[in-house]
């Protein structure tokens, strides 16, 4: 039997204050295929680091108890800083175990990866069929692999590189077995910081019920494709219903990239929870395209337990907005804001300043959309150009560039992005806007009132922001 060794890592720029820790969906994912397809051949170590750090000792002490066959690491591009002092590590105390990495960052980055000592693989894209290919490669023997194994890459005896595209065949999401929830310890993650500022201190769990999306947002990753690939709403139900029943969970975070494509579907989903009588609750941190939604929509999804969502408006200025190829109804998206918050749903507004060519008059427009708006809370972030988005190839970043940006905790939160402002006057504008947005007595007051996770963790929210307008270390230049 194969013994695998999988590991979330850990973000270190951040400290314990900002931490934010979420059960590692990709990795679920990946075990639980691989059990399927190699059934009674693989057995399964999750080590979530965001979660629950590892020192150097205790790393060796694993691997030296585990004796894995392999190790697989999943790396978010805001997660690279730790990659290459892993992969040398686990190398240092067992030598001849492979290691490969996937994830959003070795789908950005690319086989440039395969250059950090220590990596012997890597899988792109979609991962499922990629890594239960490689695992059985090793199971023949084969250190490299000549099969078309979807998404593997890696380096020949010769140097040269073996790369497999990915995302050649997409799954059929209605398919995937329930990721392997077993794996996870729930209580390592239900105290800590989440995507939103909801329900800390009880044990949660993320879901996607679709991947891919059809839209070309310039800003944002490409790992599933742009074809829609929803869960049926009883497949959905079956997952929410096995870990109701099974581990006790009764609150949600969906991930999806674009929950609600299919309005019937959403309408379904929402039908089936209140029709079984399932009492849970449920948030979403991202994937609603917001003019696409109605009243009818937002009254059932609060009726079914939603209690909170985001709204990525991104910027208010309709030049911006075609730019960036979001092209949101933004008046469409306002009136959905007040429609959600007049239901008790908790709102935020995502918000992004600095894009290329950006004046201070634009973002003003964007700041004032925010503050006139119904929503609960809003971020002004600078705008990041991560590695394989079109916003870094338009502007035409190396790989080594948008990396450097990405990973730079300043410029993510107080930078001039790629605006002709410079990074002091933009941590002005954004340091102000928070304080226009938060310290509006009316809207203190709806905060107060709505917000859905008690007074204690709005309280720590408050301190968090009141810690990030007065002592974010400011950027240099």
């Amino acid at each position: 039997m194969a013994v695998a060794v999988l590991v979330a890592l850990e973000d270190t720029r951040y400290n314990k204050l900002q931490r934010m820790s979420m059960p590692p969906l990709g990795l679920l994912s990946l075990a639980a295929f691989a059990r399927e397809k190699r059934p009674g051949k693989d057995s399964f170590l999750l080590i979530d680091e965001s979660a629950k750090p590892r020192t150097d000792a205790q790393w060796a002490e694993i691997l030296k108890s585990v004796q894995p066959d392999i190790i697989g690491i999943s790396c978010l591009t805001l997660q690279s800083n730790t990659l290459a002092q892993k992969a040398a590590l686990f190398k240092k105390i067992a030598p001849g175990i492979p290691v490969v990495v996937g994830g959003p960052h070795a789908t950005a980055i690319g086989t440039s990866l395969l250059q950090t000592p220590g990596i012997d693989y890597m899988v792109m894209g979609e991962g499922e069929l990629g890594f239960a290919g490689l695992l059985d490669a090793l199971e023949r023997g084969e250190k490299y692999p000549e099969d078309a194994i979807q998404g593997l890459a890696f380096v020949r005896p010769d140097k040269s590189i073996k790369q497999n595209p990915h995302n050649k065949n997409l799954l059929d999401v209605n398919t995937l077995p329930l990721p392997a929830w077993d794996l996870v310890c729930f209580d390592d993650y239900a105290k800590l910081r989440r995507m939103m500022f909801m329900e800390q201190g009880s044990p949660y769990a993320t879901i996607m019920t679709s991947r891919g999306c059809p839209y070309s947002c310039t800003y944002c990753h490409n790992i599933f494709g742009k074809s829609f690939r929803p869960m049926s709403a009883n497949r959905v139900l079956e997952n929410i219903e096995h870990l109701v029943n099974d581990y006790g969970i009764n609150n949600f975070q969906i991930l999806d990239d674009i929950f609600n494509l299919d309005y019937g579907r959403v309408l379904e989903i929402c039908r089936l929870i209140q029709e079984r009588g399932i009492k849970i609750r449920f948030c979403f941190p991202n994937g609603l395209r917001t003019d696409l939604l109605d009243k009818k929509i937002l009254t059932q999804m609060q009726k079914a337990g939603a209690y909170s969502i985001c709204v990525a408006v991104e910027t208010a200025d309709k030049d911006i907005q075609k730019q960036i190829r979001k092209n949101l109804d933004l008046e469409k998206v306002k009136k959905n804001i007040a429609i959600a918050a007049d239901l008790g749903l908790f709102t935020w507004g995502f918000f992004m300043l600095g894009f290329p060519g950006e004046t201070k008059q634009q973002m003003e427009k964007t700041v004032q959309y925010a503050l006139k708006s119904k929503l609960h809370g809003a971020l002004f972030q600078g705008l990041v150009p991560f590695p394989g988005t079109a916003i870094a190839g338009e502007e035409r970043l190396s790989t080594d560039e948008a990396l450097a940006l990405s990973t730079n905790v300043n410029y993510l939160y107080k930078s001039g992005g790629l605006s002709a402002i410079s990074p002091k006057e933009l941590n002005r504008i954004q340091t102000w806007a928070f304080a226009r947005f938060f310290l509006a007595p009316r809207r203190m007051i709806r905060i107060w009132r709505d917000y859905p996770a008690g007074k204690l963790a709005l309280l720590r929210m408050a301190l968090y922001f009141f810690w990030y307008l007065a002592f974010f270390k400011r950027p240099e230049k």
